[in-house]
């Protein structure tokens, strides 16, 4: 059975291991990121009942954001406004005749 040759050398050097580092990483912009995928993937052909599917896709996920967004905001609002609750320990008179801390009594 034959071999093939052996073409690895040993690390002589502390620049010979430089040399397995992975390459330094490219900062990229958003913009330059959607340039680059647009030059080297395959866009897709747009007709119009495929542009018409994307733009009432797009419309149904917005209404669904604003109204998840408001039911959001109301029950923030909701709970902002509504009185705390009095823990129900006995009869009312017991309650109101307990001197709070905060409150001054004359």
């Amino acid at each position: 059975m034959v071999t093939a040759p052996d073409t690895t050398y040993p690390l002589r050097d502390a620049d010979d291991w430089l040399v397995l580092l992975p390459p330094q990483p490219v900062s990229l912009s958003p913009m330059q990121i959607r340039l680059l995928l647009r030059a080297t993937l395959p866009q897709p052909v747009l007709d119009l009942i495929a542009t018409l599917d994307v733009i009432n896709y797009q419309q149904r996920h917005k209404q669904h954001a604003y109204v998840s967004h408001r039911a959001r905001r109301l029950r923030r609002a909701h709970h902002a406004l509504a009185p705390p609750l009095v823990p129900h320990t006995g009869h009312l008179s017991e309650i109101l005749a307990v001197p709070r801390d905060d409150h001054v009594s004359l």
